[in-house]
């Protein structure tokens, strides 16, 4: 496969996903005729069924797809809200002041399978029924397990002990996954072969829906039957800002893309190009715009249809071309078990999608007889009833998920994600600040040394800048001068810097490159 400094190069297609067989199945279909929508489903259908601890058909997804022919970007919110019984009355009659970070009552309505539906409905080619194949297959036949999957799986053995199926697939004799096994999944093939015949509504009524509400309620949950016929995506508007002559897009809330874009809001006042990428200056000007997107912005990301908030100020160009910031920690959740891929089909239609349970196995209640976990989304809802953020039946909660899109001239340029939490935001800024303001190509933006940004938590020593050791020492010396709290990590850490995808169209060229974060094991390919 031809490579330019280690980017996949490809004159009509590229697919980048956080699993080379993903990768492939994405291939297959635009092989056989399909769009990039049809791809990105494909291979979103396998990484739920080999990354079983970072997605599942129990999560959520948010998407961005840009159309060649109308030259516009549509946003997807396919996430699911808090079941009609969760009230805040009702968790602190349960005796709780603060939502649970995982279990029964952090479990949120699925949104990936009807978000699937939605798009390909609209955009896609190829039969429904052809792009589950390879998951079937992968789910039915079984697939080598990675070492990520069997660490992750040693690490969570007490979430999979409560259930005697998860205990077969993922504890087998007693013992974890090791890496190189083949991993068997018999209930999630037979789900696919339901979903592939009968539609994605199939997942949110009769027998499916049944069993996900029976399994939550068994213990003691609150999603029912209603909340899951009630489940609808939704097609939303973009949010974008200008940086350096192109039009970043992401989504607007519940999604906190706009997070993102105030980052990058703040940077485009400023000139980064004479600096070092990744020096301590960099880091710097890059800390102080991220500190105040978060002090600012957080408080402002809520479910609109319930909160009327003030986040489209982070977009405007008095707010950005402000340089004031503040320097106070936030907690963030780091961790995020979470899936990006994006796609470039033949005609140009691009495919920026991430999809999520959030924590490592989501919220650790896994139904037997359909063989998936359920998301612990409902975690970030707050219970304080003056946060626009607190908890109501039929609300979606604040959303770390944000798919990023960049445009040149109307035409499509870059897609780009990541998982990782409270840090998307700022490996997306990175990412898009190395190519953009310092010429890098994909693999080389999604490989070099990261950051993130925030405040202690169980993980972090240090309430500052979380670096990765491949850093100059001279780096860490200098950001300790300049008065940042350093931590160093370990180098290409998939928990601390996630795992990031991204394509650069490179027009003058005609051709399209591709990157695959090593820190993930992935695989951008094209031809």
């Amino acid at each position: 496969m031809p490579t330019i400094n280690g980017s996949a190069v490809g004159q009509e297609v590229m697919v980048s996903a956080p699993h080379p067989l993903a990768t492939r199945a994405a291939l297959d279909i635009l092989r056989a005729g399909g769009t990039a929508v049809d791809a990105a489903v494909a291979a979103n259908a396998v990484l739920c069924t080999v990354m079983p601890d970072q997605c599942s058909l129990g999560g959520d997804l948010f998407a961005l797809v840009y159309d060649p022919e109308t030259r516009q970007v549509t946003g997807l919110n396919g996430s699911g809200a808090a079941p009609q019984p969760a009230t805040v009355a009702e968790l602190r009659r349960r005796g709780l002041t603060t939502m649970p970070t995982q279990g029964p009552l952090s479990i949120t309505v699925p949104g990936t399978v009807m978000a699937w539906e939605t798009l390909s409905r609209r955009w896609g080619r190829l039969p429904w029924a052809d792009l589950f194949a390879a998951a079937i297959d992968h789910a039915a036949h079984g697939f080598a397990v990675t070492p990520q999957l069997s660490h992750t799986a040693s690490a969570n053995q007490h979430l999979i002990a409560q259930s005697p199926v998860a205990t077969s697939l993922f504890r087998p004799g007693g013992h974890g996954l090791l890496p190189g096994e083949p991993l068997v999944q018999p209930q999630l093939a037979e789900v696919f072969r339901t979903i592939s015949r009968h539609g994605g509504p199939a997942f949110y009524t009769g027998d499916m829906a049944a069993e996900i509400a029976r399994t939550v309620q068994a213990v003691e949950g609150l999603l029912t039957v209603a909340d899951l016929h009630s489940q609808q995506s939704e097609w939303v508007k973009p949010v974008s800002v200008d940086y350096r002559g192109r039009t970043v897009y992401s989504l607007p809330p519940n999604s906190m893309g706009v997070l993102f874009l105030a980052i990058l809001n703040q940077l485009s006042h400023q000139e980064m190009a004479s600096l070092e990428f990744q020096n301590s200056a960099y880091i710097d000007r890059c800390v102080k715009a991220v500190t105040r997107a978060f002090g600012d912005g957080r408080p402002q990301v809520a479910d609109p249809r319930f909160a009327k908030t003030e986040w489209m100020k982070l977009i405007s160009a008095e707010w950005g071309s402000d340089r004031d910031a503040s320097t106070q920690p936030a907690r963030l959740s780091l961790p995020g078990d979470t899936v990006y891929l994006c796609v470039v089909d033949k005609s140009g239609m691009g495919v920026s999608l991430i999809q999520s349970i959030y924590f490592d196995f989501g919220a650790g209640v896994f139904v037997d007889a359909l063989g998936f976990f359920l998301q612990n989304r409902g975690a970030s809802f707050s219970l304080d009833v003056s946060d626009p953020n607190c908890l109501a039946p039929g609300k979606r909660p604040r959303h770390t998920l944000m798919p990023a899109l960049v445009c040149r001239e109307g035409q499509l340029s870059m897609l780009l994600g990541t998982r990782g939490g409270d840090g998307q935001a700022q490996t997306l800024t990175q990412l898009l600040s190395g190519m953009v303001d310092f010429g890098l190509e994909p693999q080389q933006a999604v490989g070099a040394p990261r950051w993130v940004w925030g405040g202690t938590s169980a993980a972090r020593r240090t309430a500052g800048i979380a670096m990765e050791a491949s850093f100059p020492a001279s780096t860490f010396d200098e950001l300790r001068t300049q008065g940042h709290a350093v931590q160093p990590t370990d180098s290409l850490s998939v928990y601390w810097m996630g795992c990031a995808q991204a394509i650069q169209i490179d027009a003058p060229h005609g051709r399209l490159l591709g990157g695959a974060d090593p820190r993930g094991g992935g695989l951008a390919q094209g031809w």
